[in-house]
């Protein structure tokens, strides 16, 4: 069997200026691990992270008719034939039902990292180590923590190696 080979004598390692004795096994490393995208606040109506302020309503319509400024707020693609979740107050506030459901953390095939999902308010913005386009900060972006990749949701989605 191989495993740890690292040895702690258990007076030195349950030291008060060492251990706070409280247990940490099994619990989560990462703040979004656990987190789910949305809340769910009653039948087709979420309370999505992206959009906190507002309601989203489901809407399961795929027979619309094409609107070139209708995008989605993570994957900036046009919303058409897709099934969305769109704001209950803000008219241009929609999602991809297939971006809303996108979890919090994810661990990419060709990334070493876990990358998390966030939206960050400030000014200024990023350029997607995938694409090289630039990359809205108010929109979902994964973000490694460790090596600061920053990703479009679409290119995360996508077949792109990183």
């Amino acid at each position: 069997m191989v495993g740890c080979s690292y040895g702690v004598h258990p007076t030195c390692a349950t030291r008060k200026d060492i251990w706070d004795g409280k247990e940490l096994e099994g619990t989560s490393e990462d703040l979004y691990e656990d987190v789910e995208s949305y809340k769910e606040i009653s039948a087709g109506i979420i309370q999505h992270f992206i959009h906190q302020n507002h309601h989203m309503r489901l809407d399961e319509e795929t027979d619309r008719a094409f609107d070139e400024n209708k995008r989605c707020q993570a994957c900036a693609l046009p919303i058409f034939n897709d099934i969305i979740y769109h704001c209950m107050q803000c008219d241009n506030f929609v999602l991809h039902q297939t971006c809303a459901n996108q979890p919090r953390k994810k661990q990419h095939a060709t990334h070493p990292h876990s990358l998390s999902l966030r939206v960050d308010h400030e000014k200024g913005w990023f350029k997607c180590t995938a694409c090289e386009q630039e990359a809205d900060p108010e929109s979902g972006l994964y973000m490694c923590n460790v090596c600061n990749v920053t990703l479009h949701i679409n290119c995360v989605l996508g077949d792109i190696i990183l």
